[in-house]
């Protein structure tokens, strides 16, 4: 899923960094700067409600995240977006539409 999520988003040219664990997430944003960082609700080490409350409580510039999940309750979807994430896709998703999503902001408030 990882590789193919990676090789889609740098055919439509992004730039295109892996973590295997939320830590390792948690590492390249606070080495670099990125536009959208897509974490899977259930990473290795720290998940992505973790990730979101660290970024929050630690970052000046927080990007906007998206998280991955097969989990589609009202409740994970509503705790994650009350954290801060701008998207929630439930897998499996549909890669086009995922690649759709990407591509179109949050409106500004």
């Amino acid at each position: 899923m990882r590789q193919l999520l990676e090789v889609s988003l740098q055919r439509i040219n992004h730039a295109v960094k892996m973590a295997g664990s939320g830590e390792e997430v948690l590492e390249l944003i606070r080495g670099e700067k990125f536009d959208l960082v897509i974490v899977d609700y259930s990473m290795t080490g720290i998940g992505a409600m973790e990730i979101l409350e660290r970024l929050r409580e630690n970052e000046d510039e927080v990007p906007q995240i998206m998280v991955l999940s097969s989990k589609s309750t009202p409740d994970s979807i509503r705790e994650c977006v009350e954290a801060g994430a701008r998207d929630y896709v439930v897998k499996p998703f549909n890669l086009p539409v995922l690649i759709r999503t990407d591509r179109n902001p949050p409106a500004q408030e």
